[in-house]
This record gives C-alpha cells, structure tokens and sequence, in this order.
C-alpha cells in the first residue's frame, strides 16, 4: 500500500495484514519504520495497557501503552487495537519463538490470550527479512555515496 501524499509505502505480510479474531499481531514497514499492530477482537473488553509475547522460557516481548493510545471501538463485539515500534531483534525472537503466545493484560487483572497462528510468524519473518534487507541496502547506498562524496 503506497501514500502518495506522504510518499511512503507500507508492506505487511501475506495473511497478516489486519487484526481479526484469528490475527493479534500485524507486523509491517512503513517507509523506514518497523511497526506492529497488537489488538483482538472478543465479546468482553480488557482495557489493555501491556501486551507480553512469551518467546521461551521465562523471556518475554512486552509493550505498555498509554489507555489513550488504544484504538477501542464497538460493533459485532468489541475491537482493541494499538499500534507501536518494534526492534528487529524484538520481531526475530516472537518470529523464532517455538510456541509464541501473547498475553494482552488490562485493568482489574483481565486478561485476553492467544496463540500465534502460522500466518502470524510466517508473517512476522517475512517484515523481519524484508527489514534487515532494506538495511543492508541502505548501508550500500549510503557507503557509496560516502566514497563517490555525494
């Protein structure tokens, strides 16, 4: 998806392209930017302020978000959708995770569960891999440009 406004572009992963009841996780770049989508839809709320990925053991992936920066809205049930930076090195252990579970924790202890479907790490490495791709083409450039003084 391209912004012609904004001239930036916006790539997802195939099958992972918005959240729905099956898909928690959006991974994608937008321009430069490596984001991630963290949201479910289900019929009670949660109020979330921390989304965990156990990645192994006793390792985790955690965001915290302010209550204002969720996206909550009403409709065949209840949505809540946040949206956030990720580090690579964050994205390859939830996509190198043997059995990747997020844990979405809210208000009075709620919490909302759910285990990564294929399409969510197949996802996951696709941005992964396009992202250190994109990387390594910048540092080409910008090493070109360094020795050629542009």
């Amino acid at each position: 998806m391209s912004d012609d406004f904004e001239e930036t572009v916006t790539v997802y992963g195939s099958g992972a392209d918005s959240i729905t009841s099956d898909t928690n996780i959006v991974p994608y770049l937008e321009g430069y930017d490596l984001k991630v989508k963290l949201g479910f839809y289900a019929s009670d709320w949660i109020f979330f302020d921390e989304v965990k990925v156990k990645v192994g053991g006793d390792e985790y992936v955690s965001f915290y978000f302010d209550h204002f920066n969720v996206a909550r809205e009403v409709g065949d049930g209840i949505s809540e959708i946040a949206t956030t930076s990720i580090k690579e090195d964050e994205l390859e252990q939830i996509a190198n995770a043997e059995f990747p579970v997020m844990r979405f924790i809210g208000e009075d202890e709620k919490t909302h569960d759910h285990e990564l479907s294929e399409s969510e790490i197949t996802a996951c490495n696709t941005i992964l891999n396009l992202s250190v791709v994109r990387g390594n083409i910048a540092d080409v450039v910008n090493a070109y440009k360094e020795e050629n003084g542009m």
